[in-house]
């Protein structure tokens, strides 16, 4: 009976050690793979990567976290150019209050990529609604009804699902959709099926997006002309060389999250700043290398719990064991009497 509380104590032991100290990856871009993969976790980095390049799907959000390679529903693979995962800009991220998405975006992008039209819509049939708007010729229409479930198209193009659903213990929210070209005319008719949708959820302004791409372009260009060189990612680490007289600041494309640790050509670790959300390390002197290490919160905490944890199971299976160990009175035969 000890020895079996005493496993149950060993395996709680170890449950707790684990649950303290596995904390998920910093890093949730393609470009990171290699450090989930370092850390032991290549089954896991595969499965978020393919995740990632699938549910992202847009240019603009695939540029600012340095994905290069796109897979689609028909398995098609594309590919274009990316920034390198640590870029570097001229100073913090702009405090401007949040208008749309596409805005949210260009912030993080460092560049005005998109034109945000006014549009107008009209009721056709119970659920059935059309958008007019005027976008610049062959600019990328992007529809963003994040709280509305159904469909939407350009006028005579093809259906795109609007996933959002609103069900007991399940809510989801739809992607940010391409819809397609802009015509020459300019104008910009889309015809949506509303299936489900919260009161408020189709919006009067904010919602459509149309992408220029040539300006992308250019902005994913001087990303990569004053980006980092070279790049090394570990399991919770990573150090990027930077181009000689970087200054500014420099933003790694991961999530601020809490737990990072970074230092300067080698200097004095400090807590790094947030660039919109983003890792970033200010370079207020020019800097030739950036290094960055992830420590998550309650791992010395953890470790000092499983360490207890051991050290009572040990302590259990010592005193099982030395109460079944027998006295050396009891091992000692009898004595016979003398003849």
């Amino acid at each position: 009976m000890r020895r079996a509380r005493s496993r149950w104590a060993g395996a709680a032991a170890l449950l707790v050690t684990l649950a303290l100290i596995s904390q998920g990856s910093p890093f949730l871009t393609s470009g990171s793979v290699g450090m989930l993969a370092a850390a032991g976790g290549l089954t896991i980095a595969v499965m978020l990567t393919l995740w990632l390049i699938r549910r992202l799907g847009n240019p603009v959000t695939d540029a600012i976290f340095s994905i290069g390679a796109a897979m689609h529903r028909d398995d098609d693979l594309t590919r274009a150019d990316a920034p390198p995962l640590v870029t570097v800009r001229p100073g913090p991220a702009p405090d401007a209050p949040f208008t749309s998405a596409y805005g949210l975006q260009e912030r993080l992008l460092g560049a005005q990529v998109y034109d945000v039209p006014a549009y107008r819509g009209s009721l056709v049939a119970p659920g059935l609604l059309t958008l007019k708007a005027r976008c610049p010729v062959e600019s990328t229409v992007f529809l963003n009804f994040p709280q509305v479930g159904g469909q939407a198209r350009l006028a005579g193009g093809e259906w795109q699902a609007l996933t959002a659903s609103r069900r007991p213990r399940t809510t989801t929210s739809s992607k940010m959709v391409e819809l397609g070209k802009t015509p020459v005319s300019g104008e910009v008719l889309i015809d949506m099926q509303v299936v489900a949708a919260v009161r408020g959820a189709i919006t009067p302004r904010g919602a459509l997006g149309c992408l220029d791409t040539t300006k992308l372009a250019t902005a994913v260009s001087g990303l990569r002309a004053t980006g980092a060189t070279h790049v090394e990612a570990g399991g919770r680490s990573i150090s990027a060389t930077l181009r000689p007289g970087s200054a500014g600041v420099a933003v790694i494309a991961a999530p601020a999250l809490p737990g990072w640790l970074c230092a300067r050509d080698g200097g004095k670790t400090e807590k790094p700043t947030s660039f919109g959300g983003l890792l970033s390390v200010s370079l207020p002197v020019p800097t030739e290398r950036v290094s960055c290490e992830y420590l998550p919160p309650g791992l010395r905490i953890g470790l000092a719990a499983g360490g207890g944890a051991l050290l009572i199971t040990l302590a259990l299976v010592l005193a099982a064991r030395s109460r079944k160990r027998p006295s050396a009175s009891a091992e000692e035969p009898p004595t016979q009497g003398a003849n």
